[in-house]
């Protein structure tokens, strides 16, 4: 029987870190182990935890370096077969332990989660996300290639949606990196996806993901977009230098490029000198963009023609 870590960081958590240890606890088995990684909180939030510390639910406390590092620390702290990540404001699914304990997955490397649940924090109102409905295995360069270039796949770069073999991200080496403050869960996941041998799929959701007001618009901060940026055009850069073959090459980079262009819809959150920085920063990781295809190829072309920065104002939300 397989056994399961849950990495769960956090940073100054307290208003909903109890719930969301709570539905872990209800679903946990004695075989596994909760780490949770205290990010340097100065809330109330290390007296919460410390509640709820046991022979399997582990507390560290560490100065805040943030959540990349937060979950590297907890991957050199895990000892369980499969690790999971969870966030600090979201939720396991009730019973989601039980049916992992009863999967045999065959000591695959990276078991692909085809659905999620969006949990909105105001309605409450909770819906399912299928985005992966057709993804299937086949060879493992055209599994990366129906993973990335899904038609729907903006949940998909949640690495709370997936489970990866512990001793497959050591033997790796893989790890979150720090200097992404934002979309890091995507680069991890495409590093993951290149390195893994053999894949498996699990088709329930493992966490109720967590939705409010705050959340949303802290993608949209100059520091969180230009990382976006960053990770986006480093793997459209790492595709076209790849082996892979020509005709999944275009379907990946093309995809990676419309997400790109879709940013443009976003730059309205942004005060004008942070704006400057952006286009500055946009203009400079335009080089793929030529393969988006779509309303994003026309979007485009109206930026080779008008500027990268008008068509925001066009295609985007104004301040």
């Amino acid at each position: 029987m397989n056994t399961f870590s849950i990495i769960l960081p956090v940073y100054n958590g307290e208003a909903f870190i109890e719930e969301t240890l709570v539905s872990i606890l209800k679903n946990i088995k004695s075989d596994d182990e909760l780490l949770i990684v205290n990010d340097g909180s100065s809330d109330a939030t290390a007296t919460i935890c410390e509640k709820y510390v046991s022979s399997n639910v582990h507390l560290y406390t560490k100065a805040n370096e943030g959540v990349s590092i937060a979950r590297n620390y907890g991957i050199k702290h895990a000892t369980k077969d499969y690790i999971l990540f969870i966030d600090a404001d979201d939720m396991m699914c009730e019973g989601v332990m039980d049916k992992l304990h009863a999967q045999d997955f065959h000591n695959c490397d990276f078991i692909v989660g085809k659905t999620m649940i969006h949990f909105d924090s105001d309605t409450k109102e909770e819906r399912v996300y299928n985005n992966l409905k057709d993804f299937k295995l086949t060879a493992k360069e055209d599994t990366i290639t129906e993973f990335i270039s899904a038609e729907d796949n903006l949940g998909i770069w949640a690495v709370w949606r997936h489970i990866f073999r512990r001793a497959f991200l050591i033997n790796e080496e893989l790890e979150f990196d720090s200097s992404y403050t934002y979309a890091e869960d995507m680069d991890f996941i495409m590093k993951a996806l290149l390195k893994t041998k053999n894949f498996g799929i699990i088709d329930m959701p493992l966490i109720k993901y967590r939705q409010y007001a705050s959340s949303v618009s802290g993608e949209y901060s100059l520091k969180s977009m230009k990382s976006h940026v960053s990770v986006l055009f480093k793997w459209q850069k790492n595709f076209h230098n790849s082996d892979f073959h020509p005709l999944n090459k275009k379907r990946i980079i093309r995809k990676l490029a419309n997400k790109q262009i879709a940013m443009l819809a976003h730059v309205g959150h942004l005060s004008n000198d942070d704006k400057q920085v952006f286009f500055e920063m946009f203009n400079l990781s335009k080089e793929y963009l030529k393969y988006s295809s779509g309303k994003f190829k026309y979007v485009y072309h109206m930026g080779k023609l008008l500027g990268f920065r008008n068509v925001s104002k066009i295609v985007g939300k104004k301040k």
